[in-house]
């Protein structure tokens, strides 16, 4: 199934305009490319994970010098083309979006040629965010298991932000695929991601333990005279009670 994605709007599943939806009170998947309605419906988790390049070494130069491989913490990146780069000034339209911040990854194959860029998480995840940036040459499309989801074209310099919440009881995913096919450079940053909570088996009640059966050769002689008291009043209780 395939979502188209603009500026303006998200469409979502079922046909339902996303953008306006309350939060915390909508289907999921929930996708949008708003902000604060991205973080509203979230909520508060222990497991959201960042990432905004800024302590990232910087890799690659604005012309040329990009990697086909890239591991940033609970994420790793693979493109066919040596196309990834962590750089720390603004290029053709490449930017940080990270308040403050300098830093960003270009996907720049150095020519008009796009490349496919897998991700892969280290752990199953159920909500995902990030700044899409300067994608000026055709559409992007980001593959998620069986969803996609189209970027139109920006004006130059551009950024569009994408949201995307799952039922955090369901399994998540661990991977997806981008491309822009006609566009050989283009920037992301302000990466965010929830890990899917991790699903803990209630404990099994602790067993009672075990009382092990008195004995006449090991009992003690304080449970022998018990014995022996009891079966003489139930004799004396019966006795009486025949007469």
């Amino acid at each position: 199934m395939s979502r188209r994605v603009s500026t303006c709007l998200i469409s979502g599943l079922l046909g339902v305009t996303l953008g306006a939806v309350a939060p915390l009170a909508t289907a999921v998947p929930f996708v949008t490319d708003d902000v604060d309605a991205f973080f509203g419906t979230l909520g508060a988790t222990a497991s959201l994970q960042s990432i905004d390049f800024e302590a990232t070494p910087t890799v690659g130069a604005r012309t040329g010098g990009g990697v086909s491989g890239l591991d940033l913490p609970g994420l790793s990146l693979a493109a066919d083309l040596p196309a990834l780069k962590v750089l720390n000034r603004a290029y053709t339209g490449n930017h940080n979006t990270t308040p403050g911040g300098r830093q960003y990854l270009s996907v720049d194959t150095d020519s008009r040629r796009g490349t496919p860029v897998s991700f892969t998480f280290v752990q199953p995840i159920y909500a995902l965010a990030f700044n899409l940036i300067d994608h000026d040459t055709g559409d992007v499309v980001l593959d998620i298991g069986s969803e996609r989801y189209t970027f139109a074209d920006v004006s130059n310099g551009e950024s569009v932000f994408f949201g995307l919440i799952l039922d955090q009881t369901g399994p998540g995913f661990d991977s997806m695929r981008m491309l822009a096919e006609r566009d050989g450079q283009f920037a992301l940053d302000d990466f965010f991601f929830a890990r899917v909570p991790a699903r803990v088996s209630p404990p099994l009640p602790a067993p009672l333990p075990a009382v092990p059966p008195i004995s006449v050769a090991s009992a003690p002689a304080s449970a022998l005279l018990f014995v022996v008291a009891g079966a003489w009043l139930g004799w004396r209780q019966k006795r009486f009670s025949e007469r």
